[in-house]
């Protein structure tokens, strides 16, 4: 699965934007870097179309823009689940252990990926 908060593509795209704030510091503007560089984020940010994506403990992928409402999903407790926020976004998701979202069990405003320690059966997603 392609991550758009893996550390390797957030390493590239700091790197890429210092570059680029290194070309238009020097007297040609238009070098080489800098094309380059412009080239790079042309073809990395259309990469980055989803605000967020959760993979429950089942293998099944929720991905979106906004937030979302009460959704069901399992994850079996010691199976892995694997929340993604995109580069800027500031998505949190909040884990439940019943299928109403009543009762929290946790919740992240970070990248997060771990076993479950209790099976899980739904979530929502908020401040997107």
């Amino acid at each position: 699965m392609f991550s758009t908060t893996s550390p390797i593509s957030e390493k590239l795209i700091h790197c890429i934007l210092e570059q680029l704030y290194h070309c238009t510091n020097i007297h040609n503007p238009t070098s080489d870097n800098m094309k380059f560089a412009a080239a790079l984020l042309a073809i990395i940010l259309p990469a980055q179309a989803w605000a967020w994506t959760y993979v429950d403990g089942s293998g099944s992928v929720f991905d979106g823009r906004r937030n979302v409402g009460c959704t069901r999903s399992i994850t079996p407790a010691g199976k892995t689940f694997d929340w993604d926020r995109g580069f800027f976004e500031d998505c949190c998701i909040h884990l439940y252990a019943e299928p109403g979202c009543v009762n929290q069990v946790g919740f992240s405003c970070k990248d997060w990926k771990k076993p479950a320690s209790r099976n899980l059966a739904a979530f929502t997603v908020t401040n997107c």
